[in-house]
């Protein structure tokens, strides 16, 4: 049994010299959902509406269009797109799914943004070797302080007298040093303040945000099925 009329479209012939037509699909109902999808991969449907939305209506079309779009965005990333072998499981309150897959996306931007942080942390003190900041707090309690700094090779010289110099490693003209003195002794040079954690513990997080990073990441490809409904 044929459905009752079923959708009514635009349909733009190849030809532009040809006037566009409008032509009415008469589908089974069981087929309907499928010829709707099919009509819109070719760019050929057009929705008319029966009553045109206005006033607060209109205002609610326009937000769930603007949320509509910005996860049709976030699921069609290289990152995130995935084509499923079977079909994303039901909406649901669509609203609610929305705004979860723009938390996700939200989630993994704080992630990688983590991630580029803490790699530049260990760029940088992987020169000094791994060492515990409290450790150094505590002998600053002694009026012992160990501090670190950058300093040109021809610059060395300026260093005060009294100082213990411990040079770690020389690049591209600088020497990554470590200045130990006896009270809070005035330094000419720009000190390096205290990494927050040792490398070890960088490295470990730095494990653990690539391990959430991907958790999010396949989350957001499980919901990548909803772009083919």
């Amino acid at each position: 049994m044929l459905a009752h009329f079923v959708r009514s479209i635009s349909c733009g012939l190849i030809n532009m010299i040809v006037a566009m037509k409008k032509v009415t699909v008469f589908v089974q109902d069981k087929d309907a959902d499928a010829a709707v999808g099919k009509l819109r991969s070719l760019g050929l449907l057009h929705v008319l509406h029966e009553k045109l939305p206005s006033g607060e209506e209109l205002g609610r079309l326009r937000d769930d269009l603007a949320l509509t779009n910005q996860v049709i965005g976030i699921l069609s990333e290289t990152e995130f797109f995935h084509k499923q072998t079977a079909p994303a499981k039901e909406f649901g309150e669509w609203k609610m799914t929305a705004r979860h897959i723009l938390g996700l996306r939200a989630k993994y931007s704080q992630l990688k943004d983590y991630s580029l942080g803490i790699k530049a942390a260990i760029a940088l003190w992987q020169e000094w070797g791994d060492f515990d900041p409290a450790e150094i707090k505590n002998l600053m309690k002694k009026n012992i302080y160990i501090r670190f700094y950058q300093i040109p090779v021809k610059e060395l010289k300026n260093l005060p007298a009294g100082v213990i110099l411990k040079k770690v490693s020389l690049k591209a003209g600088l020497v990554n040093c470590a200045v130990i003195t006896s009270g809070n002794l005035e330094i000419p040079f720009k000190e390096l303040g205290l990494p927050k954690m040792s490398l070890a513990r960088m490295r470990e997080r730095l494990s653990e945000d690539n391990l959430a990073q991907e958790a999010v990441k396949k989350d957001l490809q499980k919901h990548a099925g909803y772009l083919e409904r």
